[in-house]
């Protein structure tokens, strides 16, 4: 485990504005501590407590504004890579692709810009992190049929494809919704791989029990308010409570309670409570000791975290993209595809039914010189002239209603394909332009079959 600092911060204060009075609301206050390189932490706190703030305001990717004493270090003998991984992150997967699929389209994208000097074999990375997160035995199995805890490890391994490792990993409640053993195993292979591949991984937990609270190098406790009351060792925490004068008893049953149990009760008392002013104290305590650290010739004061930046157009990627989206619109959601087409097919025959079967029979350029020499009478002309206009009727409703619901559907798929964007190119799997276009040739053959269709019937 190493002991060399990755980010520190020092008097952290995050709020934001309302708009409405021009007021600011505060969301952490005070806040010191850091992470380690080659090791696993965890943000605990009751719900409204602030770590998926503090989560995203490390990581760069919040809005919120910063203090004015507010001051964030990182290493400077290494540059900081980091990724962030959601909550909801097994929503943003595309659920027809096969696991092995997921992985070697995820290593594609984000080793496109490795120099051709240094090639990569996508078949034994993505071997070797199936087998590191414990799901070679599920490569060919679909990403919908996966478990909550396989879909936790398919994600983490998707962001560790890259050659060049993120040395800093942001994970939001990767816990949530798995049992305890589904948990244990998650926590596991995550602290393996911070010791194997030096990563500072910070992680938001809710409540874990003892077990898996027990695998964290670090725990940073949050109260109501973002108050700081706890940061150090799991086991040092027995000592935290005894030195603010907080006892483990028993519980109501008699059961024993465990220190971190008796933590998190106090976590959502509100801040004005004595005993979470007294650990409060305590932890700040820690400050003087951080800003020694954190102002030593390997790290460095920033104006907030930096983000990686974004990647620009690159032809691997768009290939790569249209390849992964061909696959996924055309074989992995046949059945919707097949749906869409059928209705089309039936919506066009009624409107078809609904108009003079003769419509398309008759020549639409009006020829006024033949009715000179042919016998037509008055009602036959009017007669051929209503069913020219029920033509243009109807290849104007065809057009529209065609083009009304394509593009409906169209972006209905997109407002989840949106989550999937938003995360891959935050940590700079391909750029927008590699997407857009990808995504345009794909929704552009689509419009060409429909209107084949429209031209058969």
């Amino acid at each position: 485990m190493s002991e060399e600092l990755a980010i520190g911060f020092v008097d952290l204060d995050v709020g934001i504005v309302s708009v409405v009075g021009n007021r600011r609301k505060q969301l952490l206050r005070r806040l010191s501590g850091g992470f380690e390189f080659g090791t696993i932490s965890a943000l605990m706190g009751s719900s409204g407590s602030g770590k998926t703030t503090l989560l995203k305001c490390l990581n760069g990717s919040t809005r919120y504004t910063l203090g004015p004493k507010t001051q964030i270090y990182v290493n400077s003998c290494h540059k900081i890579r980091s990724c962030f991984i959601y909550q909801d992150q097994n929503e943003r997967l595309l659920k027809g692709l096969t696991v092995r699929q997921a992985l070697t389209y995820a290593c594609r994208l984000k080793n496109s810009d490795v120099k051709s000097g240094c090639p990569v074999s996508h078949r034994s990375r993505v071997r070797e992190l199936m087998d590191e997160l414990l799901i070679g035995d599920i490569g060919s199995t679909r990403v919908d049929e996966c478990s909550g805890g396989e879909l936790k490890r398919l994600v983490i391994a998707m962001e560790l494809t890259s050659v060049l490792l993120p040395n800093v990993m942001f994970i939001d409640e990767p816990t949530t919704g798995l049992d305890s053993n589904a948990a244990d195993v998650v926590i596991s292979c995550l602290k393996t791989l911070s010791r194997k591949h030096n990563i500072a991984i910070i992680t938001s937990i809710h409540q874990p029990n003892n077990e898996v609270f027990m695998h964290f190098d670090n725990v940073y406790v949050l109260a109501r308010h973002g108050v700081n009351i706890y940061w150090g060792r799991p086991q040092h925490l027995s000592d935290h409570l005894r030195e603010c004068g907080i006892t483990c008893g028993t519980g109501p049953d008699n059961e024993i309670q465990f220190p971190i149990e008796v933590l998190l009760k106090y976590s959502s008392k509100p801040i004005n409570d004595s005993h979470v002013k007294r650990l409060s104290d305590k932890s700040r305590e820690l400050r003087d000791n951080l800003l020694n650290k954190c102002t030593g010739d390997d790290m460095h004061l920033t104006q907030g975290f930096q983000r990686n930046g974004s990647k620009r157009f690159n032809f691997k990627d768009f290939w790569y993209l249209l390849l992964r989206t061909s696959l996924y619109t055309f074989l992995c959601q046949w059945k919707g595809l097949f749906s869409q087409i059928l209705f089309y097919i039936l919506f066009l025959l009624c409107l078809t039914f609904a108009y003079n079967r003769n419509i398309g029979k008759i020549d639409g350029c009006f020829n006024a010189g033949s009715y000179m020499y042919m016998d037509y009478t008055c009602d036959e002309i009017v007669e051929e002239m209503g069913i020219l206009e029920q033509n243009l009727y109807h290849q104007y409703i065809a057009s529209v209603s065609v083009y009304t619901i394509h593009t409906a559907i169209s972006t209905s798929n997109f407002l989840h394909e949106m989550k999937i964007f938003t995360t891959e190119h935050q940590n700079r799997w391909y750029g927008t332009g590699s997407y857009y276009w990808a995504k345009a040739i794909v929704e552009q053959i689509l419009s060409v079959i429909y209107a084949y269709i429209y031209t058969i019937i």
